[in-house]
Order: C-alpha cells, then structure tokens, then sequence
C-alpha cells in the first residue's frame, strides 16, 4: 500500500475566545483567511493573523476578498455611520452600505457598493 504524505502550511491562529466562527472565511486561492473577533463592545476583523481597528460593529458576510484573493474589504460601523475598509483604510463614511453590494472589479483594483447618503437641507 503506497504511502500519501499531505503537506500543511499554517496560514494563522485563532484565539477561540474571541472569533465568531460563523465569520470565518477562505479567500480563493485557499492562501488567506479573515474573520471577525468581539473584543468587549467592540468588533476587529483579522486577517492573516493582523487585527484591524476596532469598531462598534462589522457587518456579518460582508467579507469580500479580491479575486485573486490578496485583498479583503469588509463593511464596518462607528457612531451609527457605515463604510468600506480595504485593506485596513476605510472609505467615507455613510448613512448605510447595501447589504450584499460590495465587490471587487474582476481585476481586483477597485471596489464598488451601494451606499445611501443623508440628505442635506440647505436653508
């Protein structure tokens, strides 16, 4: 009987007590992984072992890796006001991020989500 040797490569750790499992994903090419950890009242998303900032919340399934799956984007929340972090830099801030829009370009180089602005009244 011949002999199948697998070979395993450690991509990270988790620290059990703090991710929530339902969080955890897999990019494409099965190189990185992201998930999101509860640290107190606030949320930090890890990638690779590197935490985020922290935040009052980061919206469940809105992990997004790039196609190639070197980036991840996600959508996150502080003082009820919503936005996209790209590798760890956060874009405006908004009302509200649609649900399931964020997505890569099939190139990865840019990003694109629906977002609702709170209207101005000028008087």
């Amino acid at each position: 009987m011949r002999r199948h040797i697998i070979n395993e490569t450690l991509i990270t750790t988790v620290d059990l007590k703090k991710w929530i499992p339902k969080t955890f994903i897999i990019s494409p090419n099965n190189r990185h992984v992201a998930y999101i950890c509860r640290d107190g009242r606030k949320f930090y998303a890890v990638f690779d072992g590197l935490e985020s900032d922290r935040y009052d919340t980061i919206v469940q399934d809105s992990f997004t890796f790039s196609p190639d799956g070197n980036k991840l984007a996600f959508v996150a929340a502080l003082n009820n006001r919503y936005f996209v972090v790209i590798d760890g830099k956060e874009s405006k801030h908004y009302e509200d991020i649609g649900k399931g829009s964020l997505t890569f370009s099939p190139d990865g180089s840019k990003v694109g989500y629906v977002v609702k602005e709170l209207s101005l009244i000028h008087i």
